[in-house]
């Protein structure tokens, strides 16, 4: 069928308004290519899967597909051994999710087996829910990855709780300590490049052995980690290396 036929027809207008309706970016690329059969076997397949999606509407309602995305790309990505973040995953989650319910939707729906093309379609459908159910099991949310995701990590994140605990405990004691309080600022505890410090008046430093990470923008405090808790936050950043690396 050539353009002008199709700009007489006003096409155009009849493929805007199926967009409005369009649940999904992908449905409106799916939109935004149709193009008019003119097999007359095409045709009659196609009006046949009209009248059952009809006959479906009428009977249950409109199903909701909201949350339907293009996750192509998400599967070349793992295909070649890419790494997708929680994000991404909890993304490949909602698709398996909406395809499960689909198709059990879609089943329940056809008890007469009045549509028998929908069926076709649903039957395509693969429910992957072990690898749904280990999705949900492991990412809570976009930034996050569940201690449940393995023993490992759930041991890692224990022993990085302790020895927060024990460097806190260390520094706590050193900051309650009358004879160091009057070399301090603040008697608080903070953290700068990842290492816990305390907030040491500059003309004291010498008095507090240690690692200088950091001053105040006036140049009067120096955020000093003393030598005293040097190992114990390297041991807690190998900790952390080790927890990145295990959600890797």
């Amino acid at each position: 069928m050539n353009q002008r036929t199709l700009k007489v027809l006003e096409y155009g207008k009849i493929i805007n308004m199926l967009k409005e309706l369009c649940q999904s970016d992908l449905g409106i690329q799916l939109a935004e290519n149709l193009q008019p059969y003119t097999n007359l076997l095409q045709i009659n397949e196609a009006q046949n899967e009209t009248a059952e999606a009809e006959t479906l509407i009428l009977q249950k309602g409109s199903f909701q597909l909201g949350g339907l995305s293009d996750v192509s790309y998400l599967l070349k990505k793992a295909d070649v051994g890419s790494v997708l973040d929680p994000g991404q995953l909890l993304m490949i989650k909602r698709q398996l999710t909406l395809a499960r319910r689909s198709k059990s939707h879609m089943a329940a729906y056809d008890k007469k087996n009045e549509l028998s093309l929908i069926k076709l379609m649903v039957a395509e459908i693969e429910s992957v829910k072990t690898l749904e159910d280990r999705i949900e099991t492991c990412i809570l949310s976009d930034t996050e990855v569940s201690d449940n995701a393995s023993t490992a990590l759930r041991q890692i994140r224990r022993q990085i709780q302790q020895k927060n605990d024990a460097v806190k405990t260390k520094l706590n004691q050193m900051i309650q300590s009358v004879k160091m309080q009057k070399y301090l600022q603040e008697s608080l505890v903070t953290i700068r490049q990842g290492r816990y410090v305390i907030p040491v008046r500059h003309e004291y430093k010498s008095m507090v052995p240690g690692l200088v990470h950091d001053q105040s923008s006036s140049g009067a405090t120096l955020f000093i980690e003393p030598m005293a808790i040097v190992d114990l936050n390297n041991q807690l950043k190998e900790l952390k290396l080790k927890e990145e690396l295990e959600i890797e």
